[in-house]
């Protein structure tokens, strides 16, 4: 069970980014668009893609675990009980892939990466309290 549903969430994820990766369009239609986007001074935007995937799929990761957690620690009832030890494992796909899909929102790579690498920091802090009896 578990290892297929992460197959099937890492093929999404792999489907998901296949649109940027060009693969879907036809040459001459790829370079089309390329003269319209450096036509119209956007093409400076394309190579950042790379970076915001790159660090959406590991700071996004850490973020997704720390926030279950958190969910863990802080929740209600005992982690011991299957059904919510089951949960806690579970939640983290859908908040990582959340965040992955999210990352395409920011223009500048710098607030994304200051955004995800603070939350990070953040929530990593609140787990330490709560592992240390908060």
């Amino acid at each position: 069970m578990s290892a297929s549903f992460t197959l099937l969430s890492t093929t999404m994820l792999a489907l998901g980014l296949l649109p940027f990766s060009g693969v879907l369009d036809k040459p001459g239609k790829v370079l089309a668009k390329k003269k319209k986007r450096i036509q119209k001074g956007l093409e400076g935007y394309k190579p950042q893609w790379w970076v915001k995937s790159l660090c959406a799929v590991f700071f996004g990761l850490s973020i997704a675990i720390a926030i279950s957690g958190l969910i863990a620690l802080w929740g209600p009832g005992d982690v011991a009980v299957d059904d919510r030890s089951q949960f806690v494992m579970w939640i983290i796909t859908p908040i990582w892939l959340t965040l992955v899909s999210l990352v395409y929102l920011f223009i500048n790579v710098r607030r994304m990466l200051s955004l995800y690498l603070g939350l990070n920091l953040v929530l990593f802090t609140l787990l330490w309290i709560a592992r240390s009896g908060g």
